[in-house]
């Protein structure tokens, strides 16, 4: 259903000779212009770009082609996963062990198959560049500054090629963060002395800052109207019902708790999958 409009019907991968890759960084993911009312906003250039390059080698009748990319891209995504890993586990074959599992859970199953899924897959590799060169790139307090100071910035970088894989992706440096807090043992006692401290401040302050301005980046994008920039107007997309059920529920507190429920139904899923009942199909 999705790979419809993403590929067959996307102008940017299915007119290819009419259509400049450029024209993926003013469309959205569906191949509307960002600017029109029919837009969904979800601008992911670098999926889009990748759906057409993969038809410019193999061509658009070829389905084939398609899925294959996508279970080469979750080998690699899955060989990041066991280095991503390691500075969590210390141990090679915990983090191998943890590998395969990513590599072979069945809530991948939807990302994989679907050529459309390919966004998250896509958004799962850049976040985990990006992760895996931050760790090894300030693997301690004594990192040099410019060590540290090229992690971060590569890990910026793969954040902002994350998230134009979808939105998601732009969380990648609070993760790092996080990370970098729990390895170096920091408490609120310890963050207020010790200048290696202060490196780790410095770190988070600027992935923070870096993430906001990612972030502000993207909403820029949308082509609303904002305080910040005047004279844009506002256009915001026209969903309908069919896409979005919860979202027009009367209930204020039906909209409140349906996102929610999404979150506690995949983290069920993934520590205890069982196959779709005919009623949820």
């Amino acid at each position: 259903y999705d790979d419809r409009g993403t590929v067959k019907v996307n102008p940017v991968v299915s007119e290819r000779d009419s259509t400049p890759w450029t024209e993926a960084f003013s469309r959205d993911f569906w191949g509307q212009p960002m600017q029109d009312s029919d837009s969904h906003k979800s601008f992911r250039p670098v999926t889009t770009l990748s759906y057409r390059m993969n038809a410019a080698w193999w061509g658009m009748e070829e389905t084939f082609s398609f899925h294959m990319v996508n279970v080469v891209l979750h080998a690699m995504v899955s060989g990041l996963a066991v280095l991503g890993s390691e500075p969590w586990l210390n141990h090679p074959t915990a983090s191998t062990m943890a590998g395969l599992l990513f590599a072979t859970h069945p809530i991948h199953t939807e990302a994989v198959s679907n050529v459309t899924g390919r966004a998250e897959v896509l958004c799962a590799l850049w976040y985990l560049v990006g992760f895996v060169v931050y760790v090894h790139g300030c693997p301690c307090l004594g990192s040099s500054f410019w060590s540290q100071a090229g992690a971060t910035t590569t890990m910026l970088g793969c954040t902002a090629l994350a998230m134009l894989s979808k939105e998601q992706g732009v969380m990648l440096p609070a993760t790092c963060v996080v990370w970098d807090l729990y390895v170096n043992g920091m408490s609120l006692e310890s963050l207020m002395r010790g200048r290696a401290v202060k490196r780790v401040l410095a770190r988070s302050l600027a992935s923070g800052i870096g993430m906001l301005v990612i972030a502000f980046a993207r909403l820029h994008m949308n082509k609303s109207a904002d305080k910040f920039t005047p004279g844009v107007k506002q256009v915001q997309p026209a969903f309908i019902e069919e896409q979005n059920p919860a979202g027009f529920a009367s209930d204020l507190l039906t909209r409140a708790l349906s996102v929610p429920w999404v979150w506690c139904t995949y983290c069920w899923t993934c520590l205890l999958y069982t196959s779709p009942s005919p009623r949820d199909s």
